[in-house]
This record gives C-alpha cells, structure tokens and sequence, in this order.
C-alpha cells in the first residue's frame, strides 16, 4: 500500500499534534514535584480536621484536586484529538 503525499502530510501532522499533547501531559505530571510540595501527613490532617468538626474537609479536598487534575489532563487530550 503506498501513501499518498497529502496523506502522509496529515498523518505527520496528526502525530506530531498527538506528541505535543503527551509531553503537555508529562509536563503537567511533573509540575507538583515531591522535592518542593512535600506529601503531607493525612492522618493527622484527619485528626485535626475531625477535631475541628470538619471530618469530610480531606475528602472533599482530595476530589477537588482529583478533578482539576484530571480536567487539566482531559483537557489537553480532548483538544488534541478534536483538532
């Protein structure tokens, strides 16, 4: 099977697109290095939080950044395959 050259054109295209969607991905994964924002201790954020009658507080913080992570993310990958 030979491609034809406007084929070949978009197909280069498409994958370059596609490559620059992954490193934006792997740059954003890189973003919140453990070097600087140190894992903090979540038992005893619960502790506290629960003794300040906010015992859902981690939670809730926990899916909001689960969310804008994977917003960040699934943004990124939409665009690309829209495009």
């Amino acid at each position: 099977m030979t491609l034809k050259y406007d084929e070949l054109e978009r197909l280069q295209r498409e994958n370059e697109r596609l490559s620059d969607a992954l490193q934006e991905i792997a740059d954003w994964c890189g973003a919140y290095p453990v070097t600087v924002f140190t894992k903090p201790d979540f038992v005893l954020m619960r502790e506290v939080l629960t003794e300040n009658e906010m015992p859902t507080a981690l939670d809730a913080a926990h899916g909001t950044w689960a969310r804008h992570l994977l917003d960040g993310v699934g943004g990124i990958a939409n665009k690309a395959l829209k495009d």
